[in-house]
């Protein structure tokens, strides 16, 4: 088997909705070898830095507010109405 014709194999697999085991069956191959050339082509394959769809997502547009309230910084130490000595 080669890689061509195995891209042809995996695509008429994707069609068939059959699982993977009852495919091999009926195309009587082993299941992992199946797998095998499977993996193999995925490592194989470049990325296709032609293709026509875009790899970036559309983020929407969030107002982000820079502005920060504190609380004055006694509040953090002493409870409210404590008196200082």
């Amino acid at each position: 088997m080669n890689g061509p014709s195995f891209s042809k194999l995996l695509a008429k697999q994707q069609k068939s909705k059959l699982s993977l085991k009852n495919f091999c069956t009926q195309e009587g191959i082993e299941p992992h070898t199946f797998r095998y050339w499977k993996k193999k082509l995925i490592n194989s394959s470049p990325p296709n830095i032609n293709s026509t769809e875009n790899p970036f997502i559309e983020v929407p547009n969030i107002k982000l507010s820079t502005e920060v309230e504190f609380e004055p910084f006694e509040s953090w130490i002493y409870p409210i109405n404590a008196t200082l000595l």
